[in-house]
């Protein structure tokens, strides 16, 4: 695992997470729901924004630093596509062996053509 600037989020993530920060700005600076509260002045809500910042890259640094001890390795998109085929093979023909899935394939293949030949001779009778 690295550093957050090394692999893009989601968009959905980085869009909500993005939102959340705005509306608490938002809400820190103009606060418009009463009960004695006001908001915030432009230098507090500044040192605020910087401080969101500070924690954010502490703590992916943090986050990398223990991704690293614990020897983490995420699965690569390749591997997740090889597992969702593999499991699609699985439901499909019992097998992930590629003789196995052929030999299914064209002995399914002749039963459906068998079928559609009986089909025919009955519409003759």
């Amino acid at each position: 695992t690295s550093f957050f600037f090394s692999r893009r989020p989601g968009f959905f993530l980085l869009g909500m997470s993005t939102l959340a920060q705005f509306i608490n700005f938002f809400f820190a600076k103009f606060w418009f729901l009463g009960g004695g509260l006001s908001g915030v002045s432009w230098s507090i809500a500044g040192k605020t924004f910087g401080y969101l910042c500070m924690t954010f890259i502490i703590k992916d640094l943090v986050k990398v630093f223990v991704y690293r001890a614990m020897d983490y390795k995420p699965a690569s998109f390749d591997e997740q596509k090889e597992r969702r085929e593999n499991y699609h093979k699985i439901q499909a023909f019992g097998t992930t062996d590629e003789k196995q899935i052929v030999q299914q394939k064209s002995l399914r293949a002749s039963r459906r053509q068998t079928k559609h030949t009986w089909e025919i001779e009955d519409e003759d009778d």
